[in-house]
C-alpha cells in the first residue's frame, strides 16, 4: 500500500509501514568498496615552514612522491589522507590557465583529506553493523514488524532518523527511492560528521558510502 486507508497519509518510507514483507536484501562486499571516499573537508599543508603561515608540513615522503611521478596530481597514502598537489601545479590549471601567473601572494597550498575507504571496509567486515546485516538477510521472503528492519542501535540525539553505529562515529542512515509500483527500495549509507552550518543550519552528516539496499512491500495487515 502507498497511503494510510483511514487518513490518507502517503507513506513516504519504510518506517511509515505496520508491517514490511522483505523481498531482498543487498549488502556491499567489502572488495567492493571503492579506493577513495574522501572527506568533504580538504586541510591545507604547506611544503615548508613559512613566516606567518602555521600549517602542517606536507610528510617528506608524499613530498618525494610527487617529485618522483611529475603526471600525478593525487596520492592515496598509507596514513589513510589523501593528499593533492598545490591547484597551480595540477595539469588540470596547467591545461587551462597555463600561462597564467597566480595573483595571491600566499604560498602554495597543499591538499589533504580523510580517506575514509579503510574505515567503511572494516565497519562492513567487523563490527556490530555486520551482525546486523546479517539478521537483516535472515528476513528475506518474510513479512515483519517494522521494528525488526532497524537495528538495536541508539539512534541519533540530534539527527534523529539516524542511528549510532556503536563504538564508533559514524552513523547509518535510510534513504528512499521508490521502484516500481508497490515494490519500494530503501538504502543503507554509512555518514560521518559533515559541515556546521551555524545559524544557517547547525551540524551536519555527510553521506559517505551506500553500503547496502532493502527491497520491500510495505503493508497494513496481514
Amino acid at each position: 500500500m502507498d497511503e494510510c486507508p483511514t487518513c490518507e497519509r502517503k507513506f513516504e518510507k519504510i518506517e511509515d509501514f505496520p508491517l514490511i514483507h522483505i523481498n531482498s536484501v543487498s549488502i556491499l562486499e567489502p572488495e567492493k568498496v571503492p579506493e577513495t571516499i574522501p572527506s568533504w573537508y580538504d586541510e591545507d599543508l604547506l611544503e615548508k615552514k613559512t613566516k606567518g603561515w602555521k600549517r602542517e608540513i606536507v610528510p617528506a615522503e608524499v613530498l618525494a612522491y610527487f617529485k618522483e611521478n611529475p603526471d600525478k596530481d593525487e596520492l592515496i597514502h598509507s596514513d589513510s589522507f589523501i593528499y593533492k598537489r598545490p591547484f597551480e601545479d595540477t595539469k588540470e590549471y596547467k591545461e587551462r590557465d597555463g600561462n597564467k601567473v597566480p595573483q595571491s601572494n600566499n604560498p602554495k597550498f597543499w591538499k589533504r583529506s580523510q580517506n575514509y575507504s579503510a574505515i567503511i571496509k572494516k565497519l562492513i567486515e567487523k563490527s556490530r553493523l555486520t551482525n546486523y546485516f546479517k539478521s537483516l538477510e535472515q528476513l528475506v521472503g518474510k513479512e515483519v514488524q517494522r521494528a525488526q528492519i532497524f537495528p538495536k542501535f541508539e539512534k541519533d540525539e540530534y539527527f534523529r532518523c539516524t542511528f549510532e553505529i556503536p563504538g564508533t562515529d559514524y552513523n547509518l542512515g535510510f534513504s528512499e527511492n521508490k521502484t516500481r509500483k508497490g515494490i519500494r527500495k530503501a538504502k543503507l549509507i554509512i555518514m560521518g560528521q559533515g559541515p556546521n552550518l551555524g545559524s544557517a543550519g547547525g551540524p551536519t552528516l555527510s553521506e559517505l558510502l551506500t553500503v547496502g539496499k532493502i527491497e520491500y512491500e510495505g503493508r497494513i495487515k496481514k
